[in-house]
């Protein structure tokens, strides 16, 4: 069968059949590097996405554990707390709460010295404020 075909055509599809392999080859390489490239943007995106998620919740948390920190140190509060407590187990709402706050507990997380108010410093005039200080003119 190939003997009654001239040497032009054998050679025309010898190079035919060459470079169809070489492409097929050089498609298959290029293929693979692009869904590696792809995989690792996405990758990179959903790690950039993740830390961003991350920090905000850690930002949320370090909110509430502030919160939480000032509500635990404030004075008023307490006794305030302590105070409904204490009437509404006298008086029977019928929710008892104990906040503990006691003056025989150790409480962890009190302050070492506690103002009686951390607010009253802004009504006094400060010396470097050019505006003359505090809030007494502000409701006039």
């Amino acid at each position: 069968m190939f003997k009654q075909i001239s040497i032009s055509t054998k050679i025309t599809g010898l190079v035919i059949s060459i470079v169809v392999v070489t492409l097929l080859a050089i498609s298959y390489i290029s293929y693979r590097q692009s869904k590696e490239a792809v995989q690792q943007r996405y990758s990179e995106s959903l790690r950039v996405v993740s830390e961003s998620k991350a920090s905000k919740l850690k930002t949320s948390f370090d909110h509430v554990v502030a919160s939480l920190k000032f509500m635990q140190q404030a004075k008023d509060l307490k006794e305030g707390i302590t105070a409904s407590s204490s009437s509404s187990s006298s008086g029977g709402s019928g929710m008892d709460f104990d906040f503990g706050g006691g003056a025989d507990e150790a409480d962890p997380f009190a302050a070492e010295e506690e103002e009686a108010d951390p607010f009253a410093s802004f009504d006094e005039p400060v010396e470097d404020d050019p505006f003359g200080g505090g809030f007494e003119d502000f409701g006039e």
